[in-house]
């Protein structure tokens, strides 16, 4: 009114992938058509398994991690039963992904 004016925000705006419609942007979902903005992602069990190993610190091979989950409950049962305190020791150190390659160390060194 006297020479002043209100400063003005930019309004800014995202399209929906599903339908184009512009929308603010903090909008979760599209006012149009309801599509979700939520970031989407799938994670496969191999990759799972690969992050936990990899999280470990390991280098190993998706084929050693599934193996090691088939031998692992085995090789526990087998090391409780026996009461050697220091398998128990090893047993409570190595994470289940290691017994695949133990095996495989172990066998190598009987031929």
């Amino acid at each position: 009114m006297y020479g002043h004016s209100f400063p003005t925000r930019e309004m800014r705006f995202k399209a929906c992938p599903a339908c184009r419609a512009l929308n603010p942007r903090a909008a979760v979902a599209c006012a149009q058509c309801g599509a979700s903005f939520a970031p989407v992602f799938t994670l496969t069990l191999d990759d799972a398994l690969r992050a936990g190993a990899i999280i470990r610190g390991m280098d190993i091979e998706e084929a050693e991690v599934r193996e090691a989950e088939q031998i692992a409950p085995i090789v526990r049962g087998r090391v409780l039963q026996s009461g050697d305190q220091t398998l128990i020791r090893v047993l409570r150190t190595l994470p289940d992904e290691s017994w695949a390659r133990l095996q495989a160390i172990l066998t190598a060194a009987r031929n």
